[in-house]
């Protein structure tokens, strides 16, 4: 059963503890069997917009053609599309997640709403898995709360949600300081690979994402489509009701 991973790191900083906790997790999803882990998607440096509700997707959208925002968002939809298991990891900013990650989230809306793509199963998010990783300068400073605003996207997108274990319940939560209480050792470049609890967290994420995978995958080819997709049948009618001038001219 092939599993196909994505991991995106939402830090502006290049190499930095965010890169280096998402990429130790990806280097565990690689060692299990029959994955495929795309290379990261680094958002430091890039330029994308954010979803203004411009609804150009809703009326225009055509095949390749995702958004009418024509920036660095565009080469990351199809990795998001080939995805099985999709990683996101954030630096933790005034007690949430950095915008940066939320802003690819956020463009996400023309895979469930758009014209062309919410009518094609290989752009749906639903039922892929996901996994949220977070990194702060010190213990309570908003590491659950950061999480949370990535995992709540997730459960929005009716995504399976794979936690961080019994150490770090909504996902993977590190610490740039040692222990947890500021101070800076310059001469450190990753201080948060000492973070134990994270870095056992990370491991855990990586299985539990993979392995969650592999049963969506195998439980759909194993069942008739009718018997897993009952719920997809009222999205879709609740969909219709709101779009509905989407359907015109489709059989």
């Amino acid at each position: 059963m092939k599993v196909n991973v994505l991991g995106i790191c939402g830090s502006p900083v290049k190499g930095g503890n965010v890169e280096k906790l998402l990429e130790i997790t990806l280097d565990v999803a690689r060692e299990e069997k029959d994955v495929e882990v795309q290379e990261m998607v680094k958002l430091a440096g890039t330029k994308i917009q954010d979803c203004n509700q411009c609804n150009w997707c809703l009326t225009k959208q055509e095949e390749g053609k995702f958004c009418n925002k024509n920036d660095d968002m565009m080469p990351i939809y199809p990795k998001i599309m080939a995805a099985d298991v999709i990683l996101i990891a954030t630096p933790t900013y005034i007690a949430r997640s950095a915008t940066y990650p939320l802003s690819v989230i956020d463009r996400c809306r023309c895979l469930l709403e758009g014209m062309y793509y919410r009518f094609v199963p290989e752009a749906r998010l639903a039922d892929k898995v996901g996994g949220a990783l977070t990194v702060a300068y010190m213990r309570h400073a908003g590491v659950e709360t950061s999480l949370i605003s990535v995992v709540e996207s997730f459960i929005l997108l009716n995504m399976v949600v794979a936690s961080g274990g019994l150490l770090s319940t909504y996902g993977v939560g590190a610490v740039s300081s040692k222990g947890g209480a500021g101070g800076s050792d310059m001469s450190e470049r990753h201080p948060v690979l000492h973070d134990e609890v994270a870095v056992r967290s990370s491991r855990f994420m990586a299985k539990r994402s993979v392995c969650l995978a592999k049963m969506i995958k195998a439980g759909k080819q194993a069942l008739p489509e009718e018997e897993w997709s009952t719920w997809l049948k009222v999205l879709k009618e609740d969909y219709d009701k709101n779009l509905g001038f989407q359907l015109k001219g489709r059989k």
